[in-house]
């Protein structure tokens, strides 16, 4: 287990510095321009990267959060066998990064910090250097519901007169992927959507897509109706709520 930078330096001794040195199943480091970074991979496949580790001991997150909830069980299980850090689930799409060696518990988000690509802690001490913390504007906290309300009126007002259901029936290609609502791309066409009520073809296959169990429209499986587009619309919303109050500007980020 590395408690420091020095330890990181006393391991890391790769046969093949280009292939990177195994650390769990899932976990994988490498150095860049001198620096250890722990990448998700495998001996045969290098994925997307963790953290990094700095000479002066501190460990920078820097995963994003989409990967970080596809592989939050790994995260979870394999992290803290490395340092002693470990992830936690605060809600739908956030998550916590928990330092365990300032009394924090593994299986307990209490005493985490709200995750965010470039989240820094000390190794050693477990303190956190950057947390995020929110300012609420209660002026544009109020337009930002207007807009919601009005955006989700909108789709409602569809379901009733029978065209999201005419639309389901409409729908004949695969579904491909599903949608990465944290993505820059989704997430900025769901906010640019609510905040200019327009509700186009694009953003309701997301929800269609989203509320679709199977990958093909055509299965019986697949089925979705208005009533699905409706539930996955009020899930994404609800995901995603915290990052577009900030994106609006009705919650303010602040980094220390």
């Amino acid at each position: 287990m590395f408690h420091s930078y020095a330890d990181v330096t006393k391991w890391f001794t790769p046969r093949n510095p280009a292939k990177g040195k195994q650390l769990t199943s899932f976990l994988r480091m490498f150095v860049e321009d001198g620096i250890p970074v722990i990448y998700f991979a495998t001996p045969s496949h290098k994925g997307e990267a963790l953290c990094r580790i700095h000479p002066d001991d501190t460990v920078e997150f820097v995963a994003s959060v989409a990967t970080l909830r596809a592989r939050i069980v790994t995260v979870g299980s394999t992290l803290p066998k490395v340092m002693r850090f470990w992830f936690a689930r605060i809600s739908k799409g956030r998550y916590a990064c928990v330092p365990l060696t300032l009394g924090g518990r593994y299986g307990d988000p209490k005493g985490g910090y709200e995750y965010f690509p470039g989240l820094k802690f000390n190794m050693s001490s477990g303190a956190c250097l950057n947390p995020l913390e929110y300012e609420e504007d209660p002026e544009r906290k109020k337009l930002w519901l207007a807009c919601l309300r009005q955006f989700k009126k909108n789709i409602h007002t569809r379901a009733k007169l029978g065209a999201l259901d005419a639309f389901c029936a409409s729908l004949t290609m695969p579904i491909t992927e599903k949608p990465q609502w944290d993505s820059e791309g989704w997430r900025n066409k769901l906010y640019g959507c609510i905040r200019n009520n327009t509700v186009d073809n694009e953003i309701l296959i997301g929800f269609a897509a989203s509320a679709s169990p199977w990958p093909f429209w055509g299965s019986s499986k697949a089925k979705v109706d208005g009533q699905k587009i409706l539930d996955a619309m009020n899930s994404v919303c609800d995901e995603q709520s915290r990052a577009m109050r900030v994106m609006f500007g009705a919650l303010r980020e602040r980094r220390t």
